[in-house]
């Protein structure tokens, strides 16, 4: 009888060791899944004050093209993530001089769309504030972010003028909205994985570099 329960006591501890190392190995498959999607090429619009006027009444709007695209979105097996920035700030890459110190608000109306196309608006205020006797230029660049959003319209709703600043420092803003897509896509041997159709924006768009090489790697991935 105390063999019995001994045989009885190792069997049940091995299947208790297995069982968990089973689990363990299930648990880290699973995690593993999203570190293996592919990171969609960032679809980005931009608003820039030296080439366009920034004022209120402008409107950008950025769409996953992916999603959209009829023929690709079918070789879409999951969708881990949409990420989504607005972002306000100085375009470096202007010929304007700044002239002085300035301190601007814009209001913006953000209207977000989701897979099956409902939309939700809200506001958001970006700040930039420029000090030329500040070396850290930190305060450049105002940004937010949020996710699930397949297309996002962007409107300039109200600009905080700077107070004792009589040149026009909007032509030194820029107003971009970027969306990238974390995903699976469908392996088929006979054809090829489709390349998204980029417009080639006829601003210059001050992520131009990052954009190419992130479609140089897409390219990589998948042709």
């Amino acid at each position: 009888m105390k063999r019995k329960n001994i045989k009885h006591h190792l069997f049940m501890r091995n299947y208790r060791k297995r069982l968990i190392l089973f689990s363990s190995i299930l648990c880290m498959l699973l995690a593993s899944l999203q570190s293996f999607a592919s990171e969609d090429p960032t679809n980005t619009s931009c608003l820039r004050g030296s080439v366009d006027s920034f004022a209120v009444g402008k409107e950008i709007t950025t769409m996953d093209q992916n999603f959209y695209d009829t023929t690709i979105a079918k070789t879409i097996a999951h969708t881990y993530k949409i990420q989504d920035v607005v972002s306000l700030g100085i375009d470096e890459l202007g010929s304007s001089i700044i002239q002085s110190d300035f301190d601007v608000t814009v209001a913006l109306a953000v209207t977000r769309y989701d897979s099956a196309g409902n939309t939700i608006t809200d506001t958001q205020n970006l700040r930039v504030c420029y000090k030329i006797a500040d070396t850290a230029k930190n305060k450049i660049l105002s940004y937010f972010s949020f996710t699930g959003a397949y297309k996002v319209d962007v409107k300039i709703i109200s600009i905080t003028p700077a107070t004792g600043v009589s040149w026009d420092y909007t032509k030194l803003l820029f107003l971009k909205n970027d969306i990238t897509a974390i995903r699976d896509y469908v392996f088929q041997c006979s054809s090829v994985m489709p390349l998204p159709s980029i417009t080639t924006p006829s601003i210059v768009n001050p992520d131009n570099r990052k954009m190419f090489l992130q479609l140089l790697l897409y390219q990589n991935l998948y042709l």
